[in-house]
């Protein structure tokens, strides 16, 4: 990979990270104001939410897994650089 397009695609993500980051932040200060008990809600939504993702992104592999083969898993030719 070329200089050029490594410095892109960094740039590019960490530019991703940041602008999710501070809309997060303002979400969660909107969300905030409006629920009824937000010391209750919020926590308790990011303990529920942040392990249904986890669970989802197991069977998402697994169902990969068990589809494909290692071998055709590599040789799809997939870029990886995301990972």
């Amino acid at each position: 990979m070329s200089l050029v397009k490594f410095c892109t695609v960094s740039l590019l993500k960490h530019t991703c990270r940041s602008y999710t980051a501070c809309f997060i932040s303002l979400f969660k200060s909107y969300f905030s104001e409006e629920m009824k008990n937000p010391s209750r809600n919020i926590p308790l939504t990011v303990m529920t939410a942040v392990p249904a993702v986890i669970v989802f992104y197991l069977l998402v592999n697994i169902s990969y897994l068990t589809v494909l083969t290692p071998k055709e898993i590599v040789s799809s030719g997939m870029d990886l650089i995301f990972l």
